[in-house]
């Protein structure tokens, strides 16, 4: 396309106002203008100009879509993690310390990015930021692990307590006065679990050792009670029978008239025995 001049503007309004018209005397017009003034056909834009402008921009939709992108897609690879041991290409792409690089020689295999650096195998295109300030409150961190790098007012599990961190820091274990640690909360980690859905029901050492033995106090012979170790010796069913082990069960909705008797009360499912001056409820003896 040629630029219009002052003295073009006639035609090139008459020539518009022909094909406008979009009659067969009016193409035949303007063709026949255009013939008559041949130094104004670089000068306007017709049909033929559009759709060659429709060709090439399809051309260049082409070759990006079934050739250059494919060809980026190849060349520009993301690959992993940085692996010494993989031997990287020309425009392989892998991450390093959080931040990612661009391999510029034709090979490379053992020869690590250096962090922040462009360097003669490695190109570094995004760089870690800053870490930015904490949100309000604590950020839970799980598990307090050595090989984590943890930030301020992070909070980590650890030796039966909740800790704060007061500075980052990477393999510096929580401790009372430490300078990089500071305990909230002591707890139980027993009471803990990560398995959702899980029907075990966890309790600390100390619920166990307050319960150990307690159920002996509900069994009617001296075989221990299943998952208890200790032997039934006193306490409970056990020893109320063994007060009377002389005597025989009764079974019935009265009272018996011989007292040595040990009396279950049919009525009502409880037993009972006769302590010299009326008959009592046998009770479990807990303890603590």
């Amino acid at each position: 396309m040629a630029d219009l001049e002052a003295g073009d503007m006639p035609l090139v309004t008459q020539y518009y106002a022909y094909v406008n018209a979009g009659t067969e005397e009016g193409f035949i017009s303007a063709a026949a203008l255009i013939n008559a003034n041949p130094g104004l056909q670089p000068k306007i834009f017709n049909a033929a100009k559009f759709n060659k402008s429709i060709d090439g921009l399809l051309a260049v939709q082409t070759y990006f879509k079934e050739q250059l992108q494919n060809y980026l897609n190849e060349q520009l690879t993301y690959k992993e993690p940085y692996n010494p041991a993989t031997a990287y290409k020309k425009t392989n792409i892998v991450d390093f310390g959080g931040e990612g690089f661009i391999c510029r020689l034709p090979t490379s295999t053992g020869v690590a990015p250096v962090k922040g650096t462009t360097t003669a195998n490695w190109a570094l295109i995004s760089k870690q930021g800053i870490q930015g300030v904490s949100g309000t409150g604590l950020a839970p961190r799980g598990l307090w692990l050595s090989t984590e790098t943890y930030y301020a007012n992070d909070c980590v599990a650890d030796s039966n307590a909740l800790w704060q961190c007061l500075t980052g820091n990477t393999n510096s274990k929580p401790s009372v006065g430490s300078a990089k640690w500071i305990k909230l909360i002591d707890v139980d980690l027993s009471l803990v679990t990560t398995h959702m859905n899980n029907s075990t029901i966890h309790v600390s050492q100390e619920e166990k050792a307050s319960w150990n033995g307690k159920q002996n106090a509900l069994t009617l012979d001296t075989a221990p009670t299943s998952g208890s170790a200790n032997p039934i010796t006193s306490g409970g069913v056990y020893e109320a029978i063994h007060n009377f082990s002389s005597c025989p069960f009764v079974v019935s909705t009265s009272a018996p008239a011989n007292t040595q008797l040990l009396w279950i009360d049919s009525s009502s499912g409880i037993m009972k025995y006769h302590n010299g001056t009326a008959w009592v409820i046998v009770k479990a003896a807990w303890g603590s």
